[in-house]
């Protein structure tokens, strides 16, 4: 819009601000009301006699006699005139061959269509790539007359149902089954699981970090990537190898940090954690006693696959999946669990318990890295300062100090 008047732009919508996503709702929500209500898009769950009426004649008629035929040889019906114990284990296997062929249930042309943001994704069951043709046009033209929107024709496909189709982080293709059926087959796309293992490897890199914050860190990042993947059919196997380079680089980390073997940290470090049954790494609680109930596990067991749409996905416990540097910032939460617990939650000036209790570093880090240089060296005097648990008074009176 200038000076009140519409003009088209060659860049597109604007993106990159929380508006852009809510904009693109409020227009693209009539988008998904016309296909779903003039298209059809999208249907109900087929009701137990509907879905009854799609099964394939063949198919019940080899299920059926498969059903008499086991019931001669387990002598619950009498046998036929005519016939052995050979002949009939002969046309079994005759018959469980062409089923496997069979498809259970006759072919449903259906449509189904999601949308995040101004990203759409429309998947076409037992259709042609005509068909696809006329739908892209179809929704093209309703969008430009009643939204007046175009769609990208650089980022609109036609993809075949074998392809991989990346959306919302993770790749869609068809997939066949021995009897016919086509179903979609949602996977951990390779670039994810890069991405996450180079994340690890940054943070077990320096064995000058606390134990706690390196440990908080993988499990956030861990815990929040595989909840995120809990959709694909190959995260179980997918989230079993993210759990090898955590073990390998956290018991790297924890062997330099110590300066010993692994053998000598696994026997040291390595327990089996009560909560979910498997072995793994741990290490104890700061400020806490060394004890069985105070061990603090890394991430070592995948979360269970979960359907889309099934109601578990209410309790997943999800984490922001970040890269924790703030140890070398004198903002350790190793250092800041060990200043509480030695200072029994309760201000070091005055004693108070109430209220919101800060870590207060007496010595600057700043004034650290005018003397010393390099990562290693700052970091070093960031998490060997003293610390001091001070009320907000308290430490709002220390800061007044420091800058008289």
């Amino acid at each position: 819009m200038e000076a009140g008047s519409y003009a088209p732009t060659y860049s597109g919508t604007p993106q990159g601000r929380i508006a852009s996503p809510i904009l693109a709702n409020i227009a693209l929500h009539e988008l998904d009301c016309w296909l779903e209500d003039a298209l059809g898009i999208n249907p109900p769950a087929l009701r137990p006699k509907e879905q009854n009426a799609r099964s394939n004649p063949t198919y019940m008629r080899l299920h059926k006699r498969i059903g008499r035929v086991r019931a001669h040889l387990a002598g619950t019906l009498a046998m036929p005139k005519g016939a052995t114990p050979e002949t009939l284990r002969q046309e079994l296997r005759d018959k469980l061959a062409r089923r496997r062929r069979e498809p259970r249930l006759l072919p449903r042309t259906v449509t189904y269509y999601t949308r995040y943001a101004d990203d759409f994704v429309i998947v076409l069951c037992h259709a042609t790539k005509r068909d696809a043709a006329a739908l892209k046009e179809q929704i093209a033209t309703w969008m430009q007359s009643h939204l007046g929107l175009t769609l990208n024709a650089d980022k609109t496909h036609i993809t075949h149902w074998r392809q991989r189709v990346r959306f919302l982080g993770y790749d869609r293709r068809g997939r066949a089954n021995p009897n016919g059926t086509r179903w979609l087959y949602l996977s951990v796309p390779p670039e994810a699981m890069r991405n996450i293992t180079a994340k690890i490897q940054q943070a077990t890199r320096y064995p000058q970090a606390p134990e706690y914050d390196v440990f908080q860190t993988i499990n956030a990042m861990a815990r929040g990537w595989s909840n995120y993947y809990r959709y694909a059919h190959n995260s179980s196997r997918v989230g079993g190898k993210l759990s090898l380079p955590i073990f390998w680089r956290t018991v790297h980390y924890l062997s330099s940090r110590h300066r010993c073997s692994i053998a000598k940290t696994m026997r040291h470090d390595y327990a089996r954690n009560p909560r979910t049954g498997w072995r793994g790494l741990y290490i104890n609680k700061p400020g806490q006693p060394p004890t069985a109930e105070h061990r603090y596990f890394i991430w070592h067991k995948p979360p269970s696959r979960i359907a889309l749409g099934s109601p578990t996905v209410r309790d997943i416990i999800d984490q922001v999946a970040y890269l924790n540097t703030n140890w070398a910032k004198r903002r350790s939460e190793d250092q800041k669990k060990v200043t509480q617990a030695g200072a029994h939650n309760r201000c070091e000036s005055f004693g108070r318990s109430d209220g919101r209790l800060v870590v207060q570093h007496p010595n600057r880090l700043e004034k650290a890295k005018r003397v010393k240089a390099g990562m290693g060296h700052v970091a070093e005097s960031g998490i060997a300062q003293t610390t001091k648990l001070l009320c907000h008074a308290c430490d709002m009176r220390q800061h007044h100090h420091a800058q008289e």
